[in-house]
């Protein structure tokens, strides 16, 4: 049986090295509005500033490196309705910037108050198909799932 490279030959090493600078401008901005950092879903060199969305559902930020060196923020906002089987999802679009902290910090903020303005029932999709994977576990499954996640801070002026 082979074993997994050394935790040094995996692409978490480079990734760390890529969001050293972004470091403490990012975790100022999840530490002010109370967000939860997850790093490196399902591998992928990304931050994701999640949080409860006041108007329901779970969003995230996202800080991406891109393969040209900059960085992608985007966002997305998801909510999920037990009953239908249903996801409703709108995505914000990514935009591409600079390798410094203070820019992707002041543009991370600028996603948040976007998905957090977004009206409620404008969304790009609404997938549906899950109520095989959700209803075995009851509605507690959803419910649950999304309080894991804080609401955001408000904005300090």
């Amino acid at each position: 049986m082979d074993l997994p490279p050394p935790i040094e030959s995996q692409p978490f090493k480079a990734y760390d090295e890529f969001f050293a600078p972004l470091r403490a401008d990012i975790l100022r901005l999840v530490a002010e509005r109370g967000l939860h950092l997850e790093k490196y879903y399902h591998e992928a060199p990304c931050w994701s500033l999640l949080f409860r969305h006041p108007k329901g559902g779970v969003a995230k930020v996202e800080v991406t490196k891109k393969e040209d060196g900059r960085v992608g923020v985007s966002g997305v906002w998801w909510k999920d309705d037990f009953d239908d089987g249903t996801r409703s999802l709108m995505w914000f679009e990514e935009e591409a910037i600079g390798h410094d902290g203070p820019t992707v910090s002041r543009s991370a903020k600028i996603m948040l108050e976007r998905i957090l303005a977004h009206p409620l029932g404008a969304w790009s999709k609404v997938a549906d198909g899950y109520k095989s994977l959700w209803h075995p576990y009851g509605r507690s499954f959803i419910e649950d799932d999304e309080k894991r996640y804080p609401l955001p801070k408000e904005e300090k002026k």
